[in-house]
C-alpha cells in the first residue's frame, strides 16, 4: 500500500478501539495520533491485555499495588487524551503468550463496541524482544480479521453479538509504515499523557525522578518524542495502515 495521508484514514463519527500490551504503550506511540482523532470528532477506546505488575525496578513492589497503580495512571493519561472507555484484561505482565482464550475475549470486545478502526502493535516487528508486545499485535490482529465471521466463537452470535467487520486496522510501533499523521499541534498533549504515567518513568529517568526533578523528565521527553518523530517541519507517528478482510489483511 502507498503512503497513505492521515486525512483518508478516520473520519467525523468513527469508532477506534486501541489493543496495546500494558498501559502506557499508546500514549508513547500513538498518543499525538489518539488526540487528534478524538479532535476530530472520533470515539477512542482502549483494551489493556497484561496488569503492569512487573514493570519496575525495584525488587520488593508489591505486584497487586503496581498493578493498580498502573491503571489509576492509565486512566489519568486516556483523561488527557480524551478516551471514552477502557478494557483492563489483567493477564500478567511479562508472560503473555498466543491462546484461543484471548483471542476470544478479544473478540467479544470488537464485536460489542464496533470499532470503523482498530489500533494494536505490530507483531511482525523485527527484532521485538517483548513477549508481551508481539502476542497483543498478534492476537488483535487474528481478532480484528476473525470478528466478522459468525463461526468463530459462534456461541457469541447465537446469544445476540453481531459479527462485526472493522474497516481498518492500523499498526503501531512497525518497521514499514505506510501511513504518517501530523501530530504536530497535538504534541504537547501527548507529553502530558506519558507524564501521567509516574510509575514508568523512574525506568527511563532514574535520577530525575529520585530527585523529583519532573521538568527535566519532561524536557527529556520532548527531546525524544521530537527526535523519532520529527519529519521536516512537521511531527509524525508513523503507522502501517491494512484494510481489512474476512481472515485477510490487504
Amino acid at each position: 500500500m502507498s503512503r497513505t495521508e492521515e486525512k483518508q484514514i478516520w473520519k467525523t463519527g468513527d469508532r477506534v478501539l486501541v489493543i496495546q500490551a500494558h498501559p502506557d504503550d499508546a500514549e508513547y506511540f500513538i498518543g499525538g495520533t489518539i488526540a487528534r482523532m478524538v479532535t476530530e470528532g472520533c470515539t477512542v477506546g482502549y483494551v489493556t491485555i497484561t496488569d503492569g505488575s512487573k514493570g519496575t525496578f525495584d525488587i520488593n513492589a508489591d505486584p497487586k499495588t503496581l498493578s493498580e497503580t498502573r491503571k489509576k495512571e492509565q486512566r489519568a493519561a486516556a483523561d488527557v487524551l480524551g478516551v471514552s472507555e477502557l478494557f483492563f484484561l489483567d493477564y500478567p505482565d511479562g508472560d503473555l503468550y498466543p491462546s484461543l482464550e484471548l483471542r476470544e475475549k478479544l473478540i467479544k470486545i470488537i464485536r460489542t463496541t464496533k470499532p470503523n478502526i482498530v489500533m494494536t502493535l505490530d507483531a511482525w516487528l523485527p527484532y521485538e524482544a517483548h513477549p508481551d508486545h508481539r502476542v497483543a499485535g498478534l492476537m488483535a490482529s487474528e481478532a480484528t480479521v476473525f470478528a466478522g465471521m459468525p463461526n468463530f466463537y459462534k456461541e457469541q452470535v447465537l446469544s445476540g453479538l453481531k459479527p462485526h467487520v472493522p474497516e481498518k486496522i492500523l499498526l503501531f510501533a512497525t518497521y514499514s509504515p505506510n501511513a504518517f499523521i501530523d501530530i504536530t499541534k497535538f504534541l504537547e498533549k501527548k507529553i502530558e499523557a506519558i507524564m501521567k504515567h509516574e510509575s514508568q518513568l523512574s525506568l527511563s529517568f532514574p535520577n530525575f525522578v529520585k530527585e523529583g526533578n519532573f521538568e527535566e523528565v519532561r524536557k527529556e521527553l520532548r527531546k525524544i518524542v521530537r527526535r523519532e518523530s520529527k519529519k521536516g517541519k512537521k511531527y509524525v507517528e508513523s503507522l502501517k495502515m491494512f484494510r481489512v478482510g474476512a481472515g485477510h489483511f490487504y
